[in-house]
């Protein structure tokens, strides 16, 4: 399950990922899109979480409280 958004310019998708029956981990990237490309620099959170969805949820907060 992924979440894309754009914000200031950047691509920030946020993922969640089952490790285990009822545990999920979280990830985000940040992708600057330029003429020629992009460039992604991935995060990962290092708690687990009991749903998808709670998952995603800290993954969309964790870039914005960066700002």
């Amino acid at each position: 399950m992924k979440s894309r958004q754009g914000y200031k310019g950047y691509v920030i998708v946020a993922r969640s990922c089952e490790l285990r029956e009822g545990e999920f981990s979280a990830e985000f990237s940040v992708e600057e899109h330029e003429p020629d490309g992009f460039m992604e620099t991935e995060f990962y959170l290092p708690d687990t979480f009991p749903t998808q969805e709670s998952a995603i949820e800290a993954g969309d907060s964790s870039w914005a409280a960066e700002d």
